[in-house]
């Protein structure tokens, strides 16, 4: 997020802006925009490349050490884009390539964390909750982003302030945070038992309610990737995935540079509306999944049509209105509303579709069907 908007001024100066901007502007010619796609990518060429390593390095490593180390490399090599940028744009993506490869140990690590300290009972809601953080920090960040680009310090300021921000709370991290329950001074007896203990046994049945559908059983020694390129639902997983990851891409790097270039917005104000995308996406989130969580639970509804019309729900809302930014988008009254509420519905996918019937219907290799997925968007 920080870098989508910095990038604006780093690479063209607004002449919107109050004053003009002459740090180090980069001449990068005719190839300009291209090259702004080229590092953008090279960060998700590294998380890409570092996904293999992640759970052999968790096997030897707590994972709240290698969650830390992730963030304090990657805000290292933040503070390290402004000098970088300098050069030829080859060095920023090397950069951003180690980023990624530093950043891609930060979700398993996450969850591996909190397998340690949450309680069973509350691991589905504290790691939805988890993962709406990262929107949040988006929302704030590109906000931000804008008008420190803009301050005195112009735009090599936003790297120094988050990049600084990541060390201090990495090194906070590493202080205040133990690998385990076992091994922190602070947790109470009653603590301790509340994460350790088992979930609640389940209610028992009602003998006038349908039967459960039912679940396939799996090994966890079964290599299921054969498996799913022959299934229509693994394919469809797969294909959902990397749409709506193409466009939280799409907006998360170019959204600014459009309403300055499309719009004539100054680089502020250009985040600012970049981060309302996000907001309500980030929101949505959260939100979505408990009307899907009631519908289950009730089995007055299948989890099949469920999860059907969630996703439906979302991606035709969300093409409908991005093809109407396309088509009538050409006043910023219509563009902001339009891009927020499309970007906004693909909260129903990613909170009850496609997203959650990886569990559904995979099982113990739910992960693996999931790694494929994120790799194959981020591909794409």
């Amino acid at each position: 997020a920080n870098l989508a908007v910095s990038m604006v001024t780093m690479v063209m100066p607004n002449p919107l802006s109050k004053r003009q901007l002459q740090f180090s502007n980069l001449d990068w010619g005719p190839y300009s925009q291209l090259i702004m796609g080229a590092v953008h990518a090279s960060f998700f060429v590294g998380l890409l490349a570092s996904r293999p390593f992640a759970n052999p390095i968790l096997r030897r490593v707590y994972a709240t050490r290698a969650f830390a180390c992730s963030i304090f490399a990657s805000s290292i090599l933040h503070l390290l884009i402004p000098v970088s940028a300098a050069g030829h744009f080859a060095v920023i993506m090397m950069v951003r390539i180690m980023q990624g490869m530093a950043e891609g140990m930060t979700t398993p690590a996450m969850y591996g964390f909190w397998v340690k300290w949450a309680p069973a009972s509350e691991m589905s809601s504290i790691s939805s909750f988890t993962v709406t953080g990262q929107y949040i920090g988006i929302v704030l960040g590109m906000v931000a982003s804008g008008f420190l680009a803009e301050s005195p310090a112009e735009w090599p300021c936003s790297f120094y302030v988050y990049g600084g921000l990541g060390v201090a709370w990495s090194l906070m991290w590493f202080a205040a945070v133990y690998p385990t329950p076992d091994l922190d001074p602070g947790v109470t007896e009653d603590e301790w038992k509340a994460i350790v203990a088992p979930p609640p046994p389940a209610k028992p049945a009602d003998p006038e309610a349908p039967p459960p559908e039912p679940q396939a059983t799996y090994k966890l020694t079964d290599s299921p990737y054969k498996a799913m390129l022959k299934s229509p639902a693994a394919l469809s997983i797969w294909t959902c995935e990397v749409c709506v990851k193409w466009v939280v891409y799409l907006m998360l790097t170019f959204a600014p540079l459009y309403y300055v270039q499309v719009h004539k917005q100054p680089v502020s104000m250009a985040g600012v509306y970049s981060g309302v995308h996000f907001a309500l996406f980030t929101v949505g989130l959260p939100l979505i999944g408990y009307p899907a969580r009631a519908a289950t639970k009730s089995q007055n509804i299948s989890t099949n049509f469920i999860r059907k019309t969630f996703n439906f729900l979302g991606l035709a809302t969300a093409g409908s209105f991005l093809l109407s930014t396309a088509l009538e988008g050409d006043s910023l009254d219509k563009a902001v509303p339009f891009l927020t509420t499309g970007f906004g519905a693909l909260a129903f996918p990613l909170a009850a579709g496609y997203n959650v019937n990886a569990l559904d219907i995979a099982g113990v290799h739910a992960s693996k069907l999931m790694g494929v997925s994120g790799g194959l968007s981020t591909i794409m």
